[in-house]
């Protein structure tokens, strides 16, 4: 092992034999670096630092020193010593600077011992990012709660994801959908601009948007049932309407006379009840001949309906008019069981629970408010993942299998109707995507349900109309947003 190989010769003449010893010793040589990177490297626009990219090992043991070349090459920084490669100045996606004209960098690095040395061709490309900032305010629109007003402070007292900058009503997270400068949370009529606010009857509903101005009959509930209805009226004086199907299948309304609010329940023959409560005053309730039962109500400028059918299934609508438009929300519940309550501003909640495969108990609630905007929550053991939609005439759907998606109103993009939605599991995973049909009525979705939109449990989810496109905001349980 130290280089030197001896050997014995012999001489003979046949007669007469002589040996000789011979050392033969094997001299060192110099032999080229092994350069053992990489040939591409990727980073993303607006920083400079590309990393160790080049790692180079010497036979020899002998220092290695770096060296660039190139077509690109002046862009670029090497350290001679440990082949840490930076650009000199930032590069930017939208206007790339490489002798190609291209986010596609092409250099020559050498690395030699002094004696001998190895070039190697690399090359950096550079990924794009979202960097748009309308306002200047060093925040990017994606993320900026005033896209074109400077805060870089992005102060949001009211909680409503409009910062107080550009905000009309930056301590009230109702604003004024209206715009007649009347905040939502006190406007009587806040659908219909009424500066004014007459209120003639004093019955808490501006005139522009009454039915009933001098004599507010919308506080009268009634109850249609077919004919054989049982009634009754209780010691409390609630009146009671009820009817039986032939499958066992029950239905009852309850009015409450004192303050005028209203309920009704359908129960299946298993003993599950699927029940509405109006604390709207003078809701309707009309029960068909099957069983089915529709109760209705318009209250603040919205109207409520509240449907529950035979089959114990619950789906629950406001309907408001915006821009001369009825835009109704709506959010359906595939298995019965679900108990929805109706507040007294019209708003709209339902409840649900299911038990998944594991036997966990998974509540679900929706929630509808009188601006139209719609939101749920999935909560399990260690979970609570929601899902909210700022755009009004979005539809929910919980299934009977715990999955609830939330679709969007459709969007016309070039002729496609677009739709931005969210499905969570019964587990808290939820997934984001958008379903498009073609003018050939043909459906596609993008991306398709895999890991790369699916998001873990205890994310919330935030769809919005950002100038005529959906965007999707995700906020993690540390409260850190992915933005895409």
């Amino acid at each position: 092992a130290n280089n030197i190989y001896e050997v014995q010769v012999t001489v003979s003449d046949g007669a007469l034999t002589d040996l000789q010893d011979i050392a033969v010793s094997v001299t060192d040589v110099n032999e080229v670096p092994l350069i053992t990177t990489g040939t591409s490297f990727s980073i993303a626009e607006n920083t400079t630092s590309v990393g160790t990219v080049v790692a180079a090992t010497d036979p020899e043991g002998l220092a290695i020193t770096y060296s660039l070349g190139g077509t690109d090459a002046a862009l670029f920084t090497l350290d001679s010593a440990n082949g840490t490669l930076s650009f000199n100045t930032a590069p930017n996606f939208e206007t790339p600077g490489s002798a190609a004209s291209s986010n596609s960098y092409s250099l020559d690095v050498t690395a030699s011992d002094t004696v001998k040395s190895v070039v190697q061709a690399i090359t950096v490309s550079v990924t794009d990012v979202y960097d748009t900032d309308s306002d200047s305010d060093t925040i990017y629109d994606n993320a900026d709660n005033c896209v074109n007003t400077a805060n870089t402070d992005q102060l949001d007292s009211d909680g409503d994801s409009i910062g107080d900058a550009c905000d009309a009503f930056p301590l009230d997270s109702d604003n004024d959908i209206d715009g007649d400068t009347i905040s939502d949370h006190i406007d009587n009529c806040p659908v219909d601009a009424n500066v004014d606010q007459l209120d003639t009857d004093s019955d808490g509903m501006g005139d522009v948007c009454d039915a009933f101005v001098n004599n507010d009959l919308n506080t009268t509930p009634s109850i249609t049932a077919p004919a054989g209805a049982s009634t009754f009226i209780n010691g409390d004086g609630n009146n009671e309407v009820g009817t039986t199907q032939p499958d066992g299948t029950a239905t009852a309304a309850i009015t409450y006379p004192s303050d005028g609010t209203t309920g009704h329940a359908v129960t299946q023959p298993d003993g599950t009840v699927t029940s509405a409560r109006f604390m709207a005053p003078g809701a309707d309730i009309i029960i068909s001949d099957n069983g089915d039962v529709n109760s209705s109500v318009r209250v603040n400028g919205v109207y409520v309906n509240v449907q529950a059918t035979s089959d114990g299934n619950t789906t629950h609508q406001l309907s408001i008019e915006i821009n001369g438009t009825i835009v109704t929300t709506e959010a359906t519940v595939g298995f019965s069981g679900a108990t929805t309550l109706v507040d007294a501003d019209g708003s709209i909640e339902t409840n649900a629970t299911l038990a998944d495969v594991n036997g966990t108990l998974i509540n679900y609630v929706i929630n509808t408010e009188i601006n139209g905007s719609s939101r749920y929550r999935v909560q399990g053991g260690d979970f609570n993942t929601t899902v909210y939609a700022s755009v009004p005439g979005a539809s929910t759907y919980l299934g009977a299998d715990g999955n609830i998606t939330l679709a969007t109103p459709a969007l016309n993009v070039n002729g496609n109707m677009v739709e931005a939605l969210v499905t969570t599991n019964a587990q808290g995973e939820s997934y984001t995507y958008f379903r498009v049909t073609r003018p050939d009525l043909s459906v596609i979705t993008t991306p398709t349900l895999n890991a790369i939109n699916r998001f873990e449990p205890g994310n919330s989810v935030t769809i919005n109309d950002f100038d005529g496109f959906y965007e999707f905001i995700v906020q993690t349980p540390l409260n850190a947003p992915l933005l895409f």
